[in-house]
């Protein structure tokens, strides 16, 4: 014969045990979606960052690329300028040879131009450098200047535009 089987019954919990259980339950489901929420924000955040630095680095090299382009043209502009003035202190040097010739000192025709006395003498030993005589230089002086003058007016009107 078999024996009566007892059954265990569970014991039951008390409705307040239950009720706190759910409660703890749905604060857990909301914590956990809260959380989901949350890495959605940050992925979303790093893909902004990530498209905002690919942007500036798309600018930076824009900006570089033009930086570039501007000072080979501010050289060319340098160097356009040097090779014009470079005429100009020709003609001057030869006019300050011209003065120096004429009869007066290296000092006073420092005094006279309002130079230093060491570029006065920089320029009178240019223009015998460059072969400029005494009969030459009163002959020259007056067409160079007037026409650098031009020149160097022509510059001013470019650098203003």
């Amino acid at each position: 014969m078999s024996e009566p089987r007892t059954v265990r019954s569970r014991a039951r919990r008390s409705t307040r045990v239950s009720q706190q259980l759910a409660r703890a339950r749905e604060r857990n489901i909301r914590q956990l979606a809260e959380i989901r929420e949350q890495e959605v924000r940050v992925d979303q955040a790093l893909h902004d960052y990530v498209a905002a630095t690919e942007q500036i680095a798309v600018a930076d090299r824009a900006c570089e690329e033009k930086v570039a382009q501007l000072e080979a043209r501010i050289s060319q502009v340098r160097a356009e300028h040097e090779g014009r003035v470079g005429d100009v202190r020709a003609a001057q040097a030869s006019a300050v040879l011209a003065i120096h010739t004429a009869g007066r000192t290296v000092k006073q025709v420092a005094e006279l131009l309002e130079l230093p006395v060491k570029t006065a003498r920089q320029w009178i030993g240019q223009a015998r450098r460059e072969g400029v005589t005494p009969a030459s230089v009163g002959a020259e002086t007056g067409a160079i200047t007037y026409r650098n003058l031009a020149s160097v007016r022509g510059m001013e009107r470019e650098a203003r535009q």
